[in-house]
């Protein structure tokens, strides 16, 4: 902890600057992968597996064949369908 306190007290105003903008490019990023994950999928609620620790739904994720990515959920689209596990608990 102290190392990494150290290194952002002694960073300089411009290593401060691209540090930062980087966080920003990343959060950016992140935001859109999610939007794209939720526009790639037409999602459907299949039922719910009482085996499973939490009573999770199960939901079933099919890639939708006209979704155009802005980020690089594109293979993630074309490779993982199927039911998928979710705790329905606090939703």
């Amino acid at each position: 902890m102290e190392k990494f306190l150290a290194k952002r007290r002694s960073e300089s105003p411009e290593q401060r600057e691209k540090r930062l903008e980087k966080q920003k490019k990343e959060r950016e990023e992140g935001r859109a992968f999610v939007h794209d994950v939720v526009n790639a999928y037409d999602f459907r609620l299949v039922g719910n597996d009482s085996d499973f620790w939490g009573r999770p739904w199960v939901i079933e994720a099919m890639p939708r064949k006209d979704f155009q990515p802005t980020q690089t959920a594109r293979r993630h689209a074309e490779e993982d369908q199927g039911p998928h596990m979710d705790r329905k608990e606090g939703l």
